[in-house]
């Protein structure tokens, strides 16, 4: 009996979970039609979106390939001109090339003609340099001879003063001694042949002042006529021949002794 009563017990146990089972299967097929129900909207609606993006991309991808097959075509151009560019080069560089062989031959022609005029130049250089030096030479003897004229003219000039002065000395003697034979002529008769002595005297006396040395034959015209003169002519006359004879001394010392002897003073 226990037996029964504890089957009895299990079996209003079991047959209440049966009807909470129940219970929650219904419950739980509702919920399951529910969420179907929501997947099924979700499905329609991801299916309308998808058709949209499908549209956008099958355009897309249409777009792209227009695109594509432009680009493909503007590569083929590219590689056409490319060709054309490496064409253009290769010429270019065969005519580089042949004008630079071409520019060598001429640098090297150039070169050689360049190192045959130096060589030219550097003789026509020498040569004008020997002609120069040359010149050069020419020009200090011209210096020189230009000097030496100078000095030579320098010396005829102070010998020209010298002559003026002796000759207007020699003038002055001449006159006294005019004056001195109109004195002998009026207080003593003289001889034609003192008259022709004293004047060719006198004409002797001026040479030999002028050829040979003119201290000389001035001293001794002078003594002849020193009679006749007043203390101060005899004074000027003096003071003259120690600067003639002080001239001509300077001179001697100058170098120009030989040139004397040469032209006879």
């Amino acid at each position: 009996m226990d037996s029964v009563m504890n089957l009895m017990k299990e079996v209003e146990i079991e047959e209440k979970d049966v009807e909470k089972s129940e219970s929650e299967a219904a419950r739980g097929s509702l919920d399951t039609l529910e969420k179907v129900e929501e997947f099924k909207k979700m499905l329609e609606h991801a299916k309308e979106a998808n058709d949209m993006h499908a549209g956008e991309v099958y355009g897309e991808k249409s777009i792209l390939a227009t695109e594509a097959k432009e680009l493909e075509n503007r590569l083929l151009n590219l590689s056409e001109e490319r060709n054309k560019s490496l064409a253009v080069l290769d010429e270019m560089r065969e005519t580089l090339e042949i004008r630079l062989a071409a520019a060598l031959e001429m640098k090297k022609a150039a070169e050689q003609e360049k190192k045959a005029k130096e060589d030219s130049a550097v003789e026509a250089l020498a040569v004008q340099e020997a002609i120069m030096e040359k010149v050069v030479q020419e020009s200090k003897l011209l210096q020189q001879e230009a000097e030496q004229n100078s000095k030579l003219r320098e010396f005829l000039m102070d010998r020209g003063q010298v002559v003026d002065s002796l000759q207007g000395e020699i003038s002055v003697i001449c006159q006294d001694v005019k004056l001195l034979k109109e004195k002998f002529d009026k207080r003593v008769s003289i001889t034609k042949s003192v008259t022709s002595s004293l004047t060719s005297s006198c004409g002797s006396s001026m040479r030999s002042l002028v050829l040979e040395n003119p201290t000389e034959p001035l001293n001794g015209l002078l003594e002849t006529s020193s009679k006749n003169k007043s203390p101060e002519e005899e004074e000027e006359a003096s003071s003259y021949m120690k600067k003639e004879k002080n001239d001509r001394r300077e001179l001697v010392e100058d170098g120009w002794d030989i040139f004397d002897k040469e032209i006879g003073f």
